[in-house]
């Protein structure tokens, strides 16, 4: 049955679509509003050119892969939503990182800490702070006066 859905919308797109909604499988209706920004390219299925539909059959790979980094929720979803689709999406992403033993493990740990306010200086370089990045294959130093 989950092979027929992603051939169903293969050949939705190939050959066009029902005229109306209620002529196609339940499983499918969640892709009626999508069916002019889908297409067929090298037998994928792509929502508007660049997000992948993703059979069933390949979802929890996915979601492994999407959850490599341990980014939590809501990255998970935002980096989810730019390259892949399918039904529930949104919801299948949360329930896999709520279940994931590592985030468990180490979310007790980290504690979010309170921003403190600086004063502001009475004179120049009583506060100054520093930084080294590179650019062009060149390092810098950046220093700062606040």
């Amino acid at each position: 049955m989950l092979k027929f859905c992603h051939k169903y919308l293969k050949n939705s797109c190939i050959n066009g679509w029902p005229a109306n909604k209620n002529k196609i499988p339940d499983n499918i209706k969640h892709y009626w509003k999508l069916r002019n920004d889908l297409n067929l390219t090298e037998d994928l299925l792509l929502l508007n050119e660049k997000v992948i539909i993703v059979p069933q059959s390949l979802r929890q790979d996915m979601l492994k892969s999407l959850h490599e980094a341990h980014n939590g929720i809501e990255k998970s979803k935002v980096r989810a939503r730019q390259v892949l689709n399918w039904p529930k999406m949104s919801q299948e992403v949360e329930n896999h990182v709520k279940a994931c033993k590592t985030c468990e493990k180490f979310s007790k740990q980290i504690t979010k800490e309170e921003m403190l306010p600086c004063q502001t200086p009475q004179r120049p370089w009583e506060r100054v702070g520093a930084d080294i990045f590179t650019y062009d294959n060149q390092s810098y130093l950046v220093v700062y006066d606040a």
